[in-house]
């Protein structure tokens, strides 16, 4: 996890252009990778099935680093590049120092606090989420997985009513095992075991689907043109 830069100078106080264009640098780093973290973390929960349950934090999250963005933005326009006068640098301190709101429910906080707060929202959701090394990549076979069991439940749909029953079943159960391994994921428990196992089932389960289907439409060709050779034939 990132971790916002420190701040230079303080509040009424005339900043240093050669702090501020470091603080500058290093606040566009943090601001950056700040939102690919709340992205990846806004996909681990909804792959997780916990979207809905960290709504609140991530809607908060993302306003605060939209207000940290914005102000970003407001400093490199008043910055210009390290072209300031006295004027600028105050300006450029109420920037920073100041307090602004990030939404209608977020308190007013200076920039720095308005980074130590989303540091500590991050660190929160990671730890809600159980992302600890690995826990990432769970997250997105679990996606996988899910999306995975959508096209079984398709395929199994194009099968004859008088073989479909098989099938079915065998996708409820990986339907059920999958239920069981999220919920496992969700209290914190390593999955990295139950995972492999499931996803071979999952595929060799679309792989038979598949070739099933297949073999039918060719049957089914075979028996077409037999049809018509004979048509033709009489």
């Amino acid at each position: 996890m990132s971790h916002a830069p420190a701040a230079p100078g303080r509040l009424g106080e005339a900043l240093d252009p050669a702090a501020v264009q470091m603080y500058l640098t290093d606040l566009d780093g943090w601001v950056r990778a700040r939102r690919v973290e709340l992205d990846e973390l806004d996909a681990a929960a909804i792959a997780a099935g916990r979207g809905a349950e960290t709504a609140g934090d991530m809607t908060l999250a993302m306003a605060i680093w939209k207000s940290v963005a914005d102000r970003y933005q407001l400093l490199v326009v008043t910055f210009d590049g390290g072209r300031v006068t006295r004027t600028e640098r105050e300006r450029l301190s109420v920037l920073v120092w100041g307090l602004d709101a990030a939404g209608d429910d977020a308190p007013a906080v200076s920039l720095p606090e308005a980074c130590r707060l989303s540091d500590a929202l991050v660190g929160q959701l990671r730890t809600r989420l159980q992302l600890v090394p690995g826990a990432d990549a769970s997250a997105a076979r679990i996606k996988g997985l899910r999306a995975q069991l959508e096209r079984l439940r398709d395929q199994v749909a194009l099968e004859p009513p008088s073989t479909r029953a098989g099938p079915d079943a065998a996708r409820h159960d990986l339907s059920r095992r999958l239920v069981d391994l999220t919920e496992r994921a969700q209290r914190g428990a390593d999955v990295g075991g139950l995972l492999g196992p499931l996803e071979i089932d999952a595929a060799l389960l679309e792989r038979d689907l598949i070739v099933g289907n297949a073999r039918r439409r060719e049957a089914r060709d075979r028996i077409l043109a037999a049809r018509a050779l004979r048509t033709t034939l009489e």
